[in-house]
Order: C-alpha cells, then sequence, then structure tokens
C-alpha cells in the first residue's frame, strides 16, 4: 500500500505557538499529547544548513553523551566543538578500517548498528547520523537499536536521501557496480573523503502518514520532520535541470511528501515517570 501525505492543518499550528515555521500533526493517536511539526524545505538549505543546525540541537539540549553513528573517517564535529561544550562524544561505525582513518583523538566505537545482536544499551543523551540510515538494510532494525542506546528523554536527529525521488529509486533499483558509475558521471566525489557503499533505502521516506506510524510503532516520538524537496542530480544537463527547479519550486508551495529527495528527522525516546527520569518531558526543537 502506498503512503499517503498526512492532512495538513495550518490553523492548528499557528494556535499551538510552535517556534519555527511549519505544520504540526497529531499522528493520528488521540491519547498523546505529543506532536510531529513536519516543513517542507529546499533541499539545498537541508544541506547548507546542516552543521549549523546540529550544533543549535546541541546547544538547545546540552547533553553529555553524543555518539555520531556512521561517522566513519569524518566525524561531523570537530575536536574543539567537543572540548568546548564538554561533550563526551563517540563515533561509531560499522568498520574498523573507516574509523582508524578518523582523527586519534576520537574516542571510537566499531558496531553494527543494524545488527539484531546490538549491545549498547542507553549509553547516550543524543545521537545522530548524516546519509547513513539508506545504508542500513533493515530500517527497523535500525531506529531499534538507536531507541535502545538512547536512554530515556534522549534525542536522535538524522539526515538522509528518500525514495521515491528518482535518482535514488534508480540507486535502489540498478546493480551496484551500475549505480556507483552512474553517481560518478552525475556527481564526482572525492573518493578518499566519500565512499560509495550500497543503499538499500529502507524507512527512509518523507513524512508521510505511514512513516511517522512506523517509527512511533517502535517506540519514539517524532517531533520535528523535514521534508526537502530537489536534488542536484540533474545540475549537468541542459533543459532536465530548469524543469527539475520548476518541478520544486511547484513541490514547495504544494509539497507531497512521497516524493522528497531528503529529510531530516529528530526524535525522542520518551522519558520515564515524572519524578523518575532526570530528562524533562518539555522539549524544545528549534526548526532550521
Amino acid at each position: 500500500m502506498i503512503d499517503r501525505p498526512p492532512t495538513l492543518c495550518h490553523t492548528f499550528a499557528l494556535r499551538s505557538g510552535v517556534c519555527g515555521s511549519g505544520v504540526l500533526w497529531s499522528a493520528g493517536r488521540e491519547r498523546t499529547a505529543m506532536t510531529t511539526i513536519i516543513v517542507a524545505e529546499p533541499s539545498r538549505k537541508l544541506f547548507n544548513g546542516y552543521q549549523e543546525y546540529l550544533q543549535r540541537l546541541l546547544q538547545e539540549l546540552a547533553p553529555r553523551r553524543v555518539g555520531d553513528i556512521g561517522g566513519g573517517r569524518n566525524p561531523q564535529l570537530d575536536a574543539d566543538f567537543v572540548r568546548r561544550h564538554k561533550l563526551d562524544y563517540a563515533v561509531l561505525d560499522i568498520s574498523a578500517e573507516e574509523l582508524a582513518r578518523a582523527p586519534d583523538d576520537y574516542r571510537k566505537i566499531c558496531v553494527d548498528v543494524g545488527a539484531p545482536d546490538f549491545h549498547l544499551r542507553e549509553e547516550f543523551d543524543f545521537v545522530f547520523s548524516r546519509m547513513l540510515a539508506e545504508h542500513v538494510k533493515d530500517g527497523r532494525q535500525f531506529h531499534r537499536n538507536v531507541f535502545a542506546m538512547l536512554k530515556p528523554g534522549g534525542v536522535a536527529f538524522h539526515f538522509f536521501p528518500t525514495l521515491f525521488a528518482a535518482p535514488y529509486l534508480a540507486n535502489r533499483l540498478m546493480p551496484e557496480f551500475l549505480s556507483d558509475r552512474t553517481l560518478n558521471l552525475f556527481a564526482p566525489r572525492d573518493r578518499n573523503q566519500q565512499g560509495k557503499f550500497p543503499a538499500y533505502y529502507s524507512w527512509t521516506y518523507g513524512p508521510t502518514r505511514g512513516q511517522l506510524r512506523r517509527l512511533e510503532s517502535v517506540g519514539f516520538e517524532v517531533l520535528l520532520y523535514i521534508g526537502g524537496f530537489g536534488h542536484y542530480y540533474y545540475a549537468r544537463i541542459p533543459g532536465l535541470k530548469q524543469v527539475s527547479r520548476r518541478m520544486t519550486d511547484l513541490l514547495l508551495k504544494h509539497p507531497n511528501y512521497l516524493v522528497t529527495s531528503y529529510a531530516y528527522l529528530v526524535v525522542r525516546k520518551p522519558p520515564l515517570a515524572e519524578g523518575v527520569s532526570e530528562v524533562s518531558s518539555v522539549i524544545r526543537i528549534p526548526t532550521p
């Protein structure tokens, strides 16, 4: 069954007084007061503003133990930021070789975040990933493991490409050797800094009703879901480049979250009962 975009209610968003532009949706569950903020943005804003938004989240939430999932050779936080904010910061990756390429002043954990026998339990207050979720075969298991590694009240932030954007649908269907060549043709990259890994796109969708329910089924509260429209893969193709830009402009005015290209996702593991958890049940999530 095809997921349907959630019904958007601008009046409710304004009446609720939530910080930032966007739309609220209650995820169809009357028994919870938690509300999801859903926003449509150009993908370039998500890329250009990623580091700034990640740091804003960290400054707003003030976690102590932070996990960089899939950071590998390129940890997302520089050592100076980690020291200044007194973070207990760890880089997690499935590949010992990738971790070995990261600077030596980072704590490193070699672990498969998609494994059924995942062993980390309530290790972190905050975890995040960038362009990692699409490379995990089983999206449900990935999010279950993220849920397990968070402390009660802990927050996860993910940035990933989404189906059913045409380039990623093609990447999903092509043999790996062909998708690697195609990617290099449309978007050449430094292979020493950006490796090409198999992509499965399990549970990597925009903020559709079905996707929100999937995340809730793991136990998460979905706090913020930003659908990014547009991509750079047609930048070298005259004609198609202009058509793509016009389509992006149209989707930003009239969002259809079935065809997002990228997404920001912020979820929380529910805190313990009041009076038991050290983490407040009230949380403020900034929008980019």
